[in-house]
């Protein structure tokens, strides 16, 4: 998965899962987003590519749609070009990223599928 951490790393993950009774249900305060996520899908640990690039380039490509990656299977996604910082990132973590024109999006838009 991605991930901004300036934004992940801040929060606050509330679960709420069924009891043994119906209609019976558990609140519990988790230790981070991250781990609560990874507990929910019951995989030991994620792996997390945070949006790539310095301080100020996470910021730009976080805002400039890093983290809207399709993922099509395990280890191979859908990405914007225009987020190269990010792209590298993932492709170190072994992932396979399509490369996509951004204006894409916009297209999908207008034609009523986004």
């Amino acid at each position: 998965m991605t991930a901004f951490p300036k934004v992940v790393n801040q929060i606050k993950a509330i679960s709420l899962r069924p009891g043994r009774l119906i209609g019976d249900f558990h609140v519990t305060v988790e230790k981070d987003f991250l781990s609560a996520v990874a507990d929910a899908l019951k995989v030991k640990k994620l792996t997390v590519v945070e949006t790539g690039g310095d301080s100020y380039q996470a910021q730009r490509e976080q805002w400039d749609d890093a983290n809207n990656t399709v993922a099509l299977e395990p280890g191979v996604v859908v990405s914007y070009e225009r987020n190269t910082y990010t792209i590298s990132k993932m492709r170190e973590a072994g992932v396979e990223v399509i490369r996509s024109p951004g204006f894409e999006l916009g297209r999908a838009a207008a034609a009523g599928t986004a």
